[in-house]
């Protein structure tokens, strides 16, 4: 149950921070920049193509997706934050994220491409998530309210 208030708070928090909104803001300017340069490539292509031009048609695009995947992990930091506030409860979603890291366990550390898999994730790491909660709350007991058995 405490881990259950622990994720409700936490959507909560997504509503009272406006997370939906500004993501959609956040995407739309990101979006609407990456158009005009592309505009702008393919104009340049049609008169002198060069490895710069393509450069930057294929690379707009991108960036404008991973700023919208780091605002993104910005909020998901933010409303677990929230969640801590709103709940007076800084280790219930502790809980939930336990059960989750267990459920869908991190892949192997020093994966090749593993840094630049993570710039394309919307959510922080399970683990980077818990500890930021638990260093919020020092004298909290490393699992509290998480069953010992593994989850199936």
């Amino acid at each position: 149950m405490r881990a259950a208030r622990g994720v409700l708070a936490h959507e909560m928090a997504h509503i009272r921070g406006w997370d939906t909104l500004l993501g959609t803001v956040a995407m739309t300017l990101a979006v609407a920049s990456a158009v005009v340069a592309v505009v702008e490539q393919i104009t340049a292509l049609v008169g002198h193509p060069d490895a710069d031009t393509l450069a930057q048609l294929l690379g707009a695009p991108l960036a404008a997706l991973l700023l919208q995947r780091a605002v993104s992990r910005t909020r998901e930091y933010a409303a677990d934050s929230g969640s801590a506030r709103l709940n007076g409860d800084a280790l219930a979603l502790t809980d939930a994220l336990t059960l989750l890291a267990r459920a869908w366990p991190p892949p192997r550390s020093g994966q090749r491409g593993e840094r630049v898999r993570r710039l394309f994730h919307t959510h922080p790491p399970l683990a980077a998530r818990i500890a930021r909660l638990r260093a919020s709350h020092p004298g909290a007991p490393p699992q509290c309210g998480v069953p010992s058995m593994p989850i199936l």
